[in-house]
């Protein structure tokens, strides 16, 4: 499908969603893998963008 806006002129092809898997073929250690992290990617903002004595 071609869409012409002015001068501007762009090709859009549709594609599928990727496929996000399903509870169940996730296993429960890459779930704790995936959760273990995002904590540790979060301690390490919040270290980061700490303010020193003022970070309640």
């Amino acid at each position: 499908m071609t869409v012409h806006v002015g001068e501007l002129t762009s090709e859009v092809v549709a594609a599928e969603e990727p496929r996000t898997p399903s509870p169940a073929e996730v296993s429960v250690w890459e779930e704790r893998l995936r959760i273990q992290a995002t904590l540790d990617r979060l301690a390490r903002d919040r270290a980061r963008t700490a303010t020193e004595g003022c970070d309640e």
